[in-house]
């Protein structure tokens, strides 16, 4: 089996530090990484760090995914990337906590796009007239080269003279409207010139009638989340050293955490009997078993342990209600 902690693969780091050229403020590691199948890749990492030690580093940049996963890990099974409630506030209530920035007039804005259309425009249609300046050019030294050619390029001299006169025909219409186009960039850029460019941000979102969404609901949901993840991960890393399968390990506690069950008080104990859905081997069940005697030792052992005593059963197939 390869999915025990008995099974490790070995990867090395070869390491050299410099002052990045660009900001002498960072420094530059040069890390030539090398896996189990011997493949090496050479990466460069900026540490602003100026304490760090090469080795913490490295250590952190290389294992950035754990964190990643993390924060998937969050989203998928813990919702944290939920909205739990549309409670909004109006702009204009919130105005004075805000801090306030200038931003582009809404017509100004307009007014710059028309200007950078015209622009484009008048480029446009520049590159046109050149391109057929060099056209013509060509077809001029084409005929010409007709014109002086011993042989008999009567037809062919007929076609060039022929593009030729269309060429200079639409050249002046290009001509002709070359004007046209320049006068309406030269307007379009007096008008910013003279627009209003700034104008207060706030502002601007009060007059659109925005709102502001309220998200302390969201906060106190996120950090039931947070805790949530926490217990998960302090009963997974009790259960990844009971059960020794770093495959299934995930999976099979959340069947556990999501179990449903019942609740059972007497005078001398809380009994939760907890039912696991679909049918496990026996080695699994052993496992989740043992996880639970380690939680209910755990809980009976706090400085203020519950009153009554804690015990924890796990079912399986039908439960059977029973008095106790």
């Amino acid at each position: 089996q390869k999915n025990n902690r008995s099974s490790k693969r070995t990867y090395s780091f070869e390491c050299q530090e410099s002052e990045w050229s660009r900001d002498t403020r960072f420094r530059r590691i040069i890390v030539k990484a090398t896996n189990y199948k011997g493949r090496t890749i050479t990466v460069s990492i900026l540490c602003s760090n100026p304490t760090m030690s090469i080795q913490d580093a490295v250590w952190v940049i290389c294992n950035r995914w754990l964190q990643e996963n993390d924060f998937k890990y969050l989203g998928i099974h813990f919702g944290i990337n939920q909205l739990d409630s549309n409670a909004h506030a109006d702009f204009k209530d919130e105005a004075a906590l805000l801090k306030d920035r200038d931003a582009d007039c809404p017509e100004y804005k307009e007014i710059k796009k028309q200007a950078r259309s015209a622009a484009a425009a008048l480029a446009k249609h520049l590159l046109k007239i050149n391109q057929m300046k060099k056209k013509l050019q060509w077809l001029k030294a084409e005929k010409q080269i007709l014109e002086n050619s011993t042989n008999d390029c009567g037809r062919k001299l007929k076609k060039v003279m022929a593009k030729c006169k269309r060429g200079e025909k639409r050249l002046a219409e290009l001509d002709s409207e070359t004007a046209e186009l320049e006068e309406a960039l030269e307007t379009a850029e007096q008008l910013q010139a003279n627009a209003v460019q700034k104008e207060s941000r706030i502002q601007q979102l009060i007059d659109g009638k925005y709102r502001t969404l309220d998200t302390r609901r969201k906060e106190y949901m996120d950090a039931l989340r947070v805790n949530s993840a926490n217990i998960f991960r302090n009963l997974h890393l009790q259960y990844r050293s009971i059960s020794n399968n770093y495959r299934d390990d995930h999976s099979r506690l959340r069947v556990l955490t999501r179990s449903s069950g019942i609740i059972v008080r007497t005078e001398s104990e809380i009994v939760i009997r907890l039912w696991l859905p679909g049918t496990f081997q026996n080695h699994v069940i052993k496992n989740l078993e043992a996880l639970v005697r380690s939680v209910e030792n755990n809980m009976n052992r706090l400085p203020m342990p519950p009153k009554p005593k804690l015990r924890i059963e796990l079912e399986s197939g039908p439960i059977q209600c029973r008095n106790t």
